[in-house]
């Protein structure tokens, strides 16, 4: 994998996990409790699924990106 794959692949990984996230308000507020905590579980798993299989193993293949990343985040809050 080249080291712009690499970043690619990372950063959509980080913005599907994001777009996700993005769901728990509303469904917070628009579904019963049962449904909430059914859609936030299966969110939760599918997050963590991103960020195991697809995130962690794209930033693996390029030494520092994982640090790179990580600053974007503590300067802006995203990595964009």
């Amino acid at each position: 994998m080249t080291e712009d794959l690499a970043r690619l692949v990372a950063l959509t990984g980080f913005r599907s996990s994001a777009e996700l996230g993005n769901l728990i308000p509303i469904l917070k507020q628009h579904c019963s409790d049962a449904e909430f905590r059914e859609f936030s579980d299966a969110i939760t798993l599918a997050m963590t699924t991103i960020q195991m299989s697809v995130t962690e193993k794209a930033m693996a293949q390029v030494p520092g990106l994982d640090a790179e990343l990580a600053a974007k985040v503590s300067t802006f809050g995203r990595v964009f």
